[in-house]
Protein backbone atom coordinates (compact mmCIF):
# COMPACT_ATOMS: atom_id res chain seq x y z
CA UNK A 1 0.00 0.00 0.00
CA UNK A 2 1.05 3.27 -0.99
CA UNK A 3 1.39 5.99 1.79
CA UNK A 4 3.00 9.00 -0.02
CA UNK A 5 0.87 10.94 -2.19
CA UNK A 6 -1.20 9.38 -4.35
CA UNK A 7 -3.44 7.04 -5.19
CA UNK A 8 -2.92 3.77 -3.12
CA UNK A 9 -2.36 0.37 -4.55
CA UNK A 10 -5.81 -1.72 -4.91
CA UNK A 11 -6.72 -4.18 -2.17
CA UNK A 12 -4.95 -7.60 -2.98
CA UNK A 13 -8.22 -9.78 -2.75
CA UNK A 14 -12.05 -8.50 -3.02
CA UNK A 15 -14.52 -8.77 -0.34
CA UNK A 16 -18.20 -8.97 -1.09
CA UNK A 17 -20.10 -6.55 1.05
CA UNK A 18 -22.85 -8.23 2.27
CA UNK A 19 -26.35 -6.83 1.96
CA UNK A 20 -28.62 -6.43 4.97
CA UNK A 21 -31.90 -8.61 5.06
CA UNK A 22 -33.32 -6.11 6.52
CA UNK A 23 -34.18 -2.27 6.31
CA UNK A 24 -35.55 0.27 8.58
CA UNK A 25 -38.99 0.77 7.33
CA UNK A 26 -41.69 2.86 8.48
CA UNK A 27 -44.43 0.63 6.75
CA UNK A 28 -47.08 1.20 4.25
CA UNK A 29 -50.18 2.06 6.60
CA UNK A 30 -47.63 5.30 8.50
CA UNK A 31 -46.95 8.55 6.72
CA UNK A 32 -43.88 11.13 7.38
CA UNK A 33 -45.66 14.84 7.96
CA UNK A 34 -42.90 17.41 8.02
CA UNK A 35 -42.98 21.16 9.60
CA UNK A 36 -40.52 23.63 8.95
CA UNK A 37 -39.13 25.95 11.88
CA UNK A 38 -36.99 28.36 12.14
CA UNK A 39 -37.70 29.64 8.67
CA UNK A 40 -36.91 26.56 6.86
CA UNK A 41 -33.02 26.03 8.84
CA UNK A 42 -34.79 22.62 10.81
CA UNK A 43 -37.44 20.35 10.34
CA UNK A 44 -39.53 18.37 12.22
CA UNK A 45 -40.76 15.03 11.35
CA UNK A 46 -43.82 12.74 13.11
CA UNK A 47 -44.77 9.65 11.81
CA UNK A 48 -49.02 9.69 11.12
CA UNK A 49 -51.25 7.32 9.60
CA UNK A 50 -51.42 7.29 6.53
CA UNK A 51 -54.61 8.55 4.26
CA UNK A 52 -56.62 6.03 2.35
Amino acid sequence: MALGPGVPDPPSEVVPVATPLSRHRIGERLGVRVRSVLGGLHHEYVLVPASA
